[in-house]
């Protein structure tokens, strides 16, 4: 009996052990992107769960849709970071193919992006900006509404002629191909990017490039130190293995910045909103990041500027 079990289970062991090496083939161990370390410790792991991933596997029989990707936390820069991940060529794909949102009629309002504007207006002159990952255009609208003379770099072709559609100035390409001459811009933006990136220091080193001296950055990204972030670990809603494949708070970020040139600013808190409500909630915010230096909110923003 025994024997006539494991034959009827030898295809199916024979089979597992097969999509296993043909997942494993399309990972990379790599060191910590911050500090080169190899030295971590494992967090948690997770199956990545959206839509696009179970299309992405659906199209390609090496990808099993219920692999759990490892989360682990780098022992000298404390960065948090999938690993192994996605092999980049796999991670373009899903991006240029699967990972896209709907193209809107028209260039989206974007009451935050305009208030980010005005925040770095505070901080350096209006002049040239570049918005990096502009996606569809709305911050880099708000950005030519607010009086800065803005550009756009996206990797999406059809991200770029929206843009130019929408009489928007932007360019197609990646921001390592260096596109732009050094000391070109006065301010930038990167909302929503580094958690998807897998050459951080590179591309952080870029921007310092293309900064004139003194120039401002604006770098927004997941908050992985936020309240929410603490509380439902691997449940949080902003971890997703395939594409966001690092997790910052407010410590790390400020040492990725430093690291390529860029001390962490004090904002100057431009309000945001009119109500008693609204100020008081804001007053609150403001107070517990300036002298507690913690970012409680599920958003982590930074301003930097160009040592």
């Amino acid at each position: 009996m025994d024997q006539t079990v494991s034959r009827q289970l030898a295809p199916k062991i024979e089979k597992a052990a097969h999509a296993r090496e043909a997942m494993e083939s399309l990972l990379d161990t790599v060191p910590c992107d911050i500090c080169g370390s190899t030295r971590s410790r494992l967090l948690f792991r997770k199956r990545e769960t959206r839509s696009w991933w179970v299309a992405k596997c659906a199209d390609d029989a090496r990808l099993d849709r219920d692999h759990e990707f490892s989360f682990v936390r780098c022992s000298e820069c404390r960065h948090v970071y999938v690993n192994p991940r996605l092999a980049s060529a796999i991670n373009d794909d899903i991006y240029a193919r699967y990972w896209r949102s709907h193209e809107p009629p028209n260039v989206a309002p974007n009451p935050y992006g305009a208030y980010v504007c005005r925040q770095l207006a505070t901080l350096r002159a209006r002049g040239d900006l570049l918005d990096f990952g502009s996606g569809w255009g709305s911050v880099l609208n708000e950005a030519a509404r607010a009086g800065w003379r803005a550009t756009g770099i996206e990797v999406d072709e059809r991200k770029i002629a929206f843009c130019r559609e929408q009489g928007l100035n932007a360019v197609y390409g990646d921001l390592l191909a260096q596109p732009f001459a050094p000391a070109t811009f006065d301010a930038a933006i990167a909302e929503q990017v580094f958690e998807h990136l897998y050459s951080p220091v590179s591309y952080l080193k870029e921007l310092h490039r293309v900064l004139r001296p003194g120039g401002v950055l604006y770098v927004a990204v997941p908050n992985f130190g936020s309240i929410a972030a603490k509380l439902r670990g691997k449940h949080w809603e902003y971890v997703h293995p395939a594409s966001h494949v690092r997790y910052f708070d407010r410590r790390s970020l400020s040492d990725l910045a430093l690291r390529c040139g860029f001390e962490t600013l004090k904002p100057n808190y431009v309000p945001r909103g009119t109500s008693a409500l609204a100020r008081a909630s804001y007053a609150a915010k403001t107070f517990i990041e300036r002298n507690l230096r913690y970012y409680p909110l599920e958003g982590l923003a930074l301003y930097l500027r160009k040592l």
